[in-house]
């Protein structure tokens, strides 16, 4: 996950001698500051080392499927993220997860139950709108592939259900944001389980005096 850090700079007093105060100040702060930021980074660097370790035993446990094109996985920052391809898993225009590729998310689950962190899973369309029976919407439709996925993960042993949310996304979040070929099309069908590894760092309160204070 990306860090984002945020620098507030506070305005200047009326007076000359509250400005110069006030520099003084901002200087302890800065080198409290940096000690601050030379932890995060350390914090940070052992965090990726984790998160390397857990991509290479996920991706050891799942190496067949990686390497039929039927899975892809990738990290950022304190994410990692395995991507479920149409191809395999689910037939064109359907949530019903073929049953084939059940054990393989239930394999995932197995995986998941020991390792820590929130679980998203994500449905995602292509851009081609569908309208039937059976979905309303590529929004119904890429929801219902989701739950499916989460079902199967929450029937592995010793999966905890509480840590997984499940949401639809339809065509809002494309791999490739303009496919020219059914290839790439294809690509942005998919549904993701995104493993958090960690929650953003927040900066402490700011209080803000009212003007004569």
């Amino acid at each position: 996950m990306t860090q984002q850090m945020l620098e507030f700079q506070a305005g200047d007093e009326d007076s000359a001698g509250g400005r110069q105060k006030q520099r003084g100040t901002q200087r302890g702060g800065q080198s409290q500051q940096t000690s601050t930021d030379q932890s995060a980074s350390t914090q940070q660097a052992a965090n990726q080392e984790q998160v390397a370790e857990m991509m290479k035993k996920v991706a050891q446990q799942l190496q067949k499927q990686i390497l039929d094109g039927s899975i892809e996985m990738e990290s950022l920052g304190q994410q990692i993220t395995i991507r479920i391809r149409e191809n395999g898993s689910f037939s064109a225009g359907s949530a019903f997860l073929q049953p084939q590729f059940r054990p393989v998310i239930r394999q995932i689950g197995e995986i998941l139950a020991d390792m820590p962190g929130q679980i998203e899973v994500s449905g995602h369309s292509d851009k081609q709108q569908i309208s039937n029976e059976l979905y309303s919407s590529n929004w119904d439709l890429s929801a219902q592939r989701a739950v499916a996925v989460a079902e199967a993960l929450r029937s592995a042993p010793g999966f905890d259900e509480a840590r997984m949310s499940v949401v639809g996304k339809a065509s809002n979040e494309p791999l490739i944001e303009d496919p020219q070929t059914p290839e790439e099309l294809a690509s942005n069908r998919r549904v993701e389980i995104n493993i958090n590894q960690g929650e953003p760092i927040r900066s402490k309160p700011i209080s803000v005096l009212e003007q004569g204070q």
